[in-house]
């Protein structure tokens, strides 16, 4: 298992916990919660929504200690720059096979909307030796709120051919959250919370290089992109970081 993002989305009750809705599917979705399928780590979270006042996350494991509360949350409609996210990196929690994750929220007005993405998956790996490419690309597909969109990217070139190893990627995307990665042949779908404009500065544990274990690419089938957006709008550039396996 590389990792995966999995979104929650709901209208959260005003002082008291209310389950947000997964956005899922790709993994089992049992009621208001995710169930993981292997031995996984939950690596970060972030929220965002008017009026948040408090999320979540829900892990049998660990009710022993209490739900672990998400500390940095963005109170208001769209992401920030710098973007505000909790990042557990190279201490994330454990989450057992087939545990059931969820997230609880409460907002201070009523009627909002709370969106959260939960990262998990393999600890972060530093990529290997050699140098790390960025291919650009421009995207024209409108985004469906509250809802994942396939995006079609126009890329500005090809790669050599040959096998390459996914170290990250970045989209703009006004009111976007999250994006991630739909490689052929590949369970999960690793993502990255979405920046509004070119020069928005996303969480530091995107800012710099991290590869995803096993998540490779041939030069004639890039991934495909879809983007989880809280407003109808046309994500403008695509970034794909990535490094040479062989060829």
């Amino acid at each position: 298992m590389s990792f995966h993002t999995v979104v929650f989305q709901g209208t959260s009750a005003v002082g008291t916990d209310a389950a947000l809705t997964p956005i899922e599917s790709v993994f089992t979705v049992n009621g208001n919660q995710v169930l993981i399928p292997r031995d996984s780590y939950i690596l970060g979270a972030l929220a965002v929504g008017v009026d948040v006042q408090s999320v979540r996350l829900q892990v049998p494991h660990y009710q022993l200690y209490g739900n672990p509360h998400v500390a940095r949350l963005t109170g208001g409609p769209t992401l920030t720059s710098p973007l505000s996210m909790d990042w557990y990196g190279f201490q994330p929690m454990a989450i057992p096979n087939t545990e059931p994750l969820g997230v609880l929220a409460t907002t201070t007005g009523t009627g909002q909307k709370t969106t959260v993405a939960v990262w998990v998956g393999d600890k972060p790996q530093p990529p290997q030796n050699g140098r790390i490419f960025t291919l650009r690309g421009t995207a024209a597909s409108t985004c469906t709120a509250n809802a994942y969109t396939n995006i079609a990217v126009t890329w500005e070139s090809t790669p050599p051919a040959g096998v390459y190893n996914v170290i990250s990627h970045l989209v703009v995307s006004p009111n976007g959250v999250v994006s991630r990665l739909v490689v052929p042949g590949n369970f999960e779908r690793p993502g990255v919370p979405t920046i509004p404009t070119v020069l928005s500065r996303t969480h530091d544990a995107f800012a710099y290089p991290w590869s995803v274990p096993g998540l490779t690419f041939k030069n004639y089938q890039l991934p495909n992109v879809e983007v989880f957006a809280l407003a109808a709008d046309v994500p403008s550039l695509v970034y794909l970081m990535y490094q040479p396996v062989s060829g």
